[in-house]
């Protein structure tokens, strides 16, 4: 007897789902997959629409810092063509000094080809910092005893000579034989050219300073107790595209209060290929020197991916900037959108 009751507990312990059971189970669980697909392919959605949104304002703010930080230096430390500087105007500055080329793409390779829409912005400035002769050196007379504020900036750490030019008593320094030769060059279209952006070491003259060398661990000086972090040797030469070293000795030798600039950089806003995104184009900043002393490196930086790069010049003695961030449609097609990046740079 007790054996029949357990192979019929054992039975009733077997009996499983139904069909009907197990079906409607499943389709249970089928609803609650879809629904939570769905959910997921909603949520992914959104974070794709707000990362990349988020993406493009990162890049708007990149954008915007990069292009402030070179306008405001546009015409800073570019030499005047006049042989004394407006009063008030030290440095002195020509913040016109600019060419706008419109509907220009450049490819990967460097070749440029036509696109509407895009510009590009070139002008001179200077991305270097200054020095005023302070002293001196009463150790060694032949170095002076600088204040400077990133002098060398962008030079290499091991650099001890470079090219520049120097304000004495407000006006630009370039005595002896090279200052004659500037003056008989002004009217000689071969050495001169009508357009100030196509100044080079050929149609400039400037000062080389030998035995630069920090004294101080802070690039810039302290305000204030103005002690000097940086030496020269005392005698310059000047050098020119027609004769490319000229030393004049005694009158080539810097005083207390002498102001001494780098030279200053083409600089150029523009539109690029980028060969390491697939070829999309990107917002680039170079900077190239008028000469090719110890000092002077040619940069080039990538800013961000760009739609369009628009200049406007049609208000008097404003450029205007408009700007759209991100990819292509065809690029990124789930992309925001985001507002236009309007900026205004007023120049004299």
């Amino acid at each position: 007897m007790s054996v029949i009751l357990e192979s019929n507990m054992q039975k009733r312990f077997q009996t499983g789902f139904t069909m009907i059971e197990l079906s409607i189970a499943m389709l249970i669980a089928m609803g609650v997959l879809a629904a939570t697909l769905q959910l997921m392919n909603q949520s992914n959605q959104m974070f794709v629409r707000v990362k990349d949104r988020s993406d493009r304002m990162v890049d708007a703010a990149l954008a915007r810092e990069q292009l402030d930080f070179y306008m405001e230096r546009w015409g800073k430390g570019v030499f005047s063509v006049a042989d004394a500087v407006p009063q008030g105007e030290f440095p002195p500055q020509q913040s016109s000094v600019h060419h706008v080329q419109t509907n220009v793409l450049v490819k990967s390779d460097g070749t440029e080809v036509s696109n509407p829409d895009f510009d590009s912005f070139s002008f001179l400035g200077n991305l270097e910092g200054y020095a005023v002769v302070d002293s001196t050196d009463t150790t060694d007379n032949t170095k002076v005893n600088l204040l400077s504020c990133r002098l060398q900036s962008g030079a290499a750490t091991d650099a001890t000579s470079g090219c520049y030019t120097i304000l004495r008593n407000k006006d630009y320094w370039q005595p002896g034989d090279v200052y004659l030769r500037m003056e008989e060059r002004k009217a000689e279209t071969t050495h001169v050219p009508t357009n100030p952006l196509d100044f080079d070491k050929s149609t400039i003259a400037y000062a080389v300073i030998d035995g630069l060398a920090s004294t101080a661990s802070n690039q810039c000086i302290d305000t204030g107790n103005q002690t000097p972090n940086f030496k020269a040797n005392r005698v310059i030469s000047f050098a020119d595209g027609l004769n490319s070293n000229i030393t004049l000795y005694e009158e080539a030798a810097l005083q207390p209060g002498d102001f001494i600039q780098p030279l200053p950089q083409r600089l150029r806003i523009f539109v690029q290929q980028n060969a390491e995104d697939q070829n999309a184009p990107w917002l680039y900043i170079s900077s190239t020197p008028l000469t090719d002393c110890p000092n002077s490196l040619t940069e080039i930086a990538a800013i961000s991916p760009v739609r369009s790069f628009k200049l406007n010049l049609d208000t008097p003695n404003v450029l205007k900037v408009s700007l759209n961030m991100g990819y292509s449609t065809e690029r990124l097609r789930n992309q925001s959108q985001v507002p236009p990046l309007e900026l205004e740079y007023y120049y004299d």
